[in-house]
């Protein structure tokens, strides 16, 4: 059911108002009030999907009420049609779109018109409505979706940054991030190894394969993705590891960049070596 606010200081007025409307629209609810302060706390209390406001009342005139609606957060959205009792002119007009009116009716008031403007005022609330209540439901959709990708994004980083593997990121030739575990594998202080060329991380020896392995991987071709290598201590001492590298893609970049883990396998080789060297003794 439509509610309508009709405010006006003569009961007269509102009498043939609420009148009218009745006959023009049946399922309206028409709410009244005498004056401009009554008018702008009604609005405030009952949220009417129109408010017909009179414009000269004393005390408080309709431009006055009008603006203190459209300056409200809870009654902004409210569609106002101002009625005059006096000769409507251009200047009258302009005065009243200015202080936020959406529609003008001069007196005596035309049923028709009436009735015209009143429709596409509730029609056009209606509309909003329904936008607000498709942006609200959206923008808590929004809040939800980054909440849940928040606490995501911090359980995996604390995986990351747990982890028994060494981690690190890196965008073109420069590391763009190292977990703890990197760090005391290679012997370098918190950060020190953010933008570094990530060839840092391994021995020479082994640059020519890691380097081919990436190119192709940056072209698309299938490569293996995970593989033994030297790797290089900050202090030039080596062991191996075994890398897991796979690209990070970003819808603006194809390819953003690639996440490399490294599992030291030094005590597998050592003990592998063992164990070769048994087979040898046994087979002799």
């Amino acid at each position: 059911m439509p509610k309508i606010l009709a405010i006006d200081d003569k009961t007269d007025n509102l009498i043939t108002l609420s009148a009218l409307l009745k006959a023009l629209i049946p399922d309206c609810e028409v709410l009244t009030a005498q004056s401009g302060p009554e008018g702008i706390e009604k609005a405030r209390a009952e949220s009417p999907d129109t408010i017909l406001l009179d414009i000269k009342m004393p005390g408080m005139d309709g431009y006055e009420v009008c603006k203190s609606l459209k300056d409200n957060e809870s009654t902004k959205h409210i569609p106002v049609i101002m009625i005059s009792a006096i000769k409507t002119e251009s200047k009258d007009l302009v005065k009243g779109l200015e202080t936020g009116a959406d529609a003008y009716l001069a007196k005596p008031i035309d049923e028709y018109a009436l009735a015209a403007q009143v429709k596409t005022a509730l029609r056009i609330k209606k509309a909003e409505d329904q936008l607000r209540n498709q942006k609200d439901f959206l923008e808590e959709m929004v809040r939800e979706r980054t909440g849940a990708l928040r606490e995501s994004e911090e359980k995996y980083r604390n995986l990351v940054e747990e982890s028994f593997d060494g981690i690190f990121i890196q965008r073109g030739q420069s590391i763009i991030f190292a977990n703890k575990r990197l760090n005391e594998m290679l012997g370098y202080e918190e950060g020190e190894l953010i933008g570094q060329n990530h060839w840092v991380v391994y021995h020479p020896d082994y640059q020519k394969l890691t380097r081919e392995r990436a190119q192709a991987r940056m072209r698309g071709e299938e490569v293996m993705r995970r593989y033994e290598v030297k790797l290089q201590r900050k202090d030039g001492s080596w062991f191996y590891g075994e890398i897991n590298a796979k690209p990070i893609t970003s819808p603006s970049d194809k390819e953003s960049g690639i996440q490399v883990w490294i599992k030291d396998i030094m005590e597998q080789k050592l003990a592998e070596g063992t164990l070769r060297e048994s087979e040898d003794k046994y087979l002799r």
